[in-house]
């Protein structure tokens, strides 16, 4: 059998809106929300799929694990089913807070540098995720849903507090939407 080449078309939007809020000198208030999907009715290629969790999103979550959850809601169902673990969703939405409060820290003893380190403003952070993905509904999985947004019930959900230092920093969130987690 020979396989003849598909011509595949697909439109896929993505957005990241950020917004940086000064409350007083050293306190910010941050807010990002992304959202991505597939445009005009066509399905989007597997390479082109998208997902939400783990590192830079829902925090509070295992980036690709599903063991705490019935339904996967952050990469829809790629995890279990396709070797190679890739995303699976034709839509995802993600909305992040960040409250941010600078310390004072003097990394300067008698006029010089402390241990050789540059000039770093470290801050507390409290920070707040949540998001989801789902497919259109051509498909039958539980990670379905309409036209729309999903019902904010659905979404996954953490809280977080962490020390930043610039470069470094060390975070520690929760799930809230999967206690287990």
């Amino acid at each position: 059998v020979l396989a003849v080449p598909e011509e595949v078309t697909y439109t896929r939007g993505f957005i990241d809106g950020r917004r940086y809020n000064r409350l007083s000198p050293g306190t910010e208030l941050n807010l990002r929300i992304v959202a991505g999907c597939s445009i005009g009715g066509d399905r989007l290629p597997l390479q082109r799929r998208l997902s939400v969790g783990g590192p830079g999103s829902v925090e509070g979550h295992d980036f690709r694990r599903n063991s705490n959850d019935a339904v996967d809601l952050l990469t829809c169902g790629g995890i279990a089913d396709w070797s190679g673990r890739p995303a699976l969703c034709d839509r995802i939405a993600l909305a992040q807070v960040e409250l941010r409060q600078k310390l004072d820290w003097n990394w300067y003893r008698n006029g010089e540098k402390w241990m050789g380190l540059r000039d770093l403003t470290p801050a507390w952070v409290i920070f707040a995720d949540a998001g989801r993905g789902w497919n259109t509904p051509r498909t039958a999985s539980p990670e379905s849903h309409g036209k729309g947004l999903p019902p904010l019930s659905s979404f996954r959900s953490s809280l977080g507090v962490g020390l930043d230092f610039g470069d470094i920093g060390v975070y520690v969130a929760k799930s809230v939407s999967t206690p287990k987690e």
